[in-house]
This record gives C-alpha cells, sequence and structure tokens, in this order.
C-alpha cells in the first residue's frame, strides 16, 4: 500500500501549522533543548517538519490538559515540542522534550507510565516502549518520542531517533543517591518510582521513593520519604503514627530495627513497618515475613549511611 500522499498531507498540515510558532528569545543564546533541536535536523537523516512550539511553566495547560496534574507536580520548566520526517522513508516523528528541575524530578515524571511489564532500553539512562511511543529519561530531561504510522519495525526507527537526540544534550552522570538506596535483593525490575507528594493516604508526605519486592509469599513495597530536614521527619512520622493508632491495630511484636520505629497491620496496606533515621522516614508495606522484612530495613539503613544521606550511629 503506497503510504507517500498520506505521508504528505500530515506534514503539509505541521508544516503550516508550525509556521505560527517561533522559538522564544531568539535574540538570547540559545538553550540546550533548542540546539538539541536544531543539530538533530542538520546532522541526522531527519529534518525538522516545523520549528518547535515551546510551553514556558505558564502554558503548561495548554500543552496537554489530561497530564497537566502530572506537569504541575513534577514542576515541568519547559516543553518543546516538535516533529521530525525522512523522505526517504516518508515517515514522521512526533518529539516532546521536557525540562525538570532534577534528575529525581525528570524520574518520576518519566516513571508515571512506567511498568515493569514493558519493554524497556538501555537509551538515556532508562527507556521504555509504550504502544507507538518512546518514553526516555536523561539527566533533567524526559523525552516523548511517538511514530505516526504502525510499521512494524517502528521500534527501530524511534530508538535510533531517540539514542541519537539525547546524545545532543549536556552530558550529565546519573545522580539520584536515594533511589539508588533501595535494596537490590528480590526487587521487582523496573518496579521502581518516585512521587513529589502523597503517601499512604497523606498529603503530608512528600518526596517519595519506592519499589516492588516479590518473595514466595507475595509482594510487598519498601519504600523512603525524604522530609529534608530532621524537625520535618520527626513531625510526620509521630503524624502518622498517632493517625494509624486510630484505625489499625499496633503490632506488638519486638522487630530488629536498628531506629525508632512502629508496625501496624493496616486493613487497606496490611502488615506495615514506619521507621525514622535523622531526616529519612523509610519502612516496608504489606510485608509476609518478619525476618526478611527486617534484612532489607537494615540494609537500606546501611547504604543511606554509606552515601552519608543519614548519620551514622
Amino acid at each position: 500500500m503506497n503510504r507517500q500522499p498520506l505521508f504528505t498531507l500530515v506534514l503539509f498540515s505541521i508544516i503550516i501549522l508550525g509556521g505560527f510558532y517561533h522559538f522564544a528569545a531568539q535574540d538570547s543564546p540559545k538553550s540546550p533543548m533548542e540546539d538539541a533541536f536544531l543539530e538533530m535536523g542538520q546532522k541526522s537523516n531527519w529534518s525538522v517538519a516545523a520549528e518547535p512550539r515551546v510551553f514556558e511553566k505558564i502554558d503548561l495547560l495548554e500543552f496537554d490538559k489530561d497530564i497537566f496534574d502530572y506537569l504541575t507536580e513534577y514542576e515541568v520548566e519547559r516543553v518543546f515540542r516538535g516533529s521530525f520526517y525522512t523522505a526517504k522513508d516518508s515517515l514522521l516523528l512526533l518529539v516532546s522534550l521536557f525540562k525538570l528541575p532534577s534528575q529525581i524530578e525528570a524520574f518520576g515524571f518519566y516513571s508515571i507510565d512506567k511498568t515493569p511489564s514493558l519493554n524497556f532500553m538501555e537509551i538515556g539512562y532508562q527507556s521504555f516502549l509504550l504502544r507507538k511511543k518512546l518514553v526516555s529519561w536523561y539527566s533533567s530531561y524526559v523525552l516523548y518520542t511517538e511514530i505516526t504510522d504502525t510499521l512494524p519495525d517502528r521500534e527501530k526507527y524511534l530508538k535510533d531517533f531517540a539514542q541519537e537526540f539525547i546524545r545532543l544534550l549536556p552530558k550529565k552522570k546519573k545522580n539520584t543517591p536515594i533511589l539508588d538506596c533501595l535494596p537490590e535483593k528480590q526487587r521487582v525490575k523496573f518496579s521502581e518510582k518516585f512521587y513529589m507528594r502523597h503517601w499512604l493516604d497523606q498529603e503530608f508526605f512528600r518526596n517519595i521513593y519506592y519499589a516492588d519486592y516479590y518473595t514466595s509469599a507475595g509482594y510487598s513495597r519498601i519504600f523512603i520519604i525524604d522530609n529534608l530536614n530532621t524537625e520535618t521527619a520527626d513531625s510526620n512520622f509521630w503524624k502518622y503514627r498517632n493517625y494509624m493508632k486510630l484505625y489499625s491495630a499496633v503490632v506488638s511484636d519486638t522487630l530488629q530495627i536498628q531506629t525508632d520505629y512502629f508496625a501496624v497491620n493496616d486493613p487497606l496496606w496490611g502488615l506495615t513497618i514506619m521507621a525514622k533515621k535523622n531526616k529519612i522516614i523509610y519502612g516496608v508495606i504489606d510485608y509476609h515475613d518478619k525476618k526478611w522484612a527486617e534484612e532489607r530495613l537494615s540494609e537500606l539503613l546501611n547504604e543511606l549511611k554509606k552515601r552519608n544521606i543519614v548519620k551514622s550511629g
């Protein structure tokens, strides 16, 4: 089947629409995001179909109202949306590049649709394929690359484009120290996530890192909450404990936990341990084996100490 007429029509429409938009602050030095778009169109097999549209913070609702809550939660600073085409293969790619304040916020935004069952790739720090879209995380950027065609080899086009595009972004080493403290043993691969706010039905919890774990007894979830300072950690820890005493049974078993902790049998979350060290609250949800929970939390605490996130002793 000849796809050329449809491709030409779509491309023509995008170019016409794109003509109404221009880069912001053209007289000022170009941003790394703008540089990447321009270089991609000059140094690759792909051509820019239309100048990217720039969405600043005040424009994010206009970018995509369906994900506006996520855009604001993870404090997306800027979005470039554009399109590239290759006349050789009559293909069109839709591209969105998001700039976030930090690597961990970029990871959180990247992980919105991430599930362990998806097809993951080593592009940037990490990428996954979601239907016709490749989602990539690199430094404080998230890249969406979407193909408009249903070619059987579309995955190759998406991978090749994303790899080449990410190479044009400023080089940065991965730096997510708290995320990297989640224990590796029995962790479900690619289950790690980061929430900016809301945990265990409480709005006062912020900066939550977690991953899922599997044992023969079932799944559990280990979490870390960065409260930024000890005073906030103390307040949130006791606030949640007092809340749970009203609605859950306190577990009286003595646990081998090296810091302040409490354990409850929550009707929604199951057996839950919450512990605290300096600015960090950590714990496990729905654990099935006391010894297993103690071992994983001990490993987690040791990693936090090793990276000087909490004090030793």
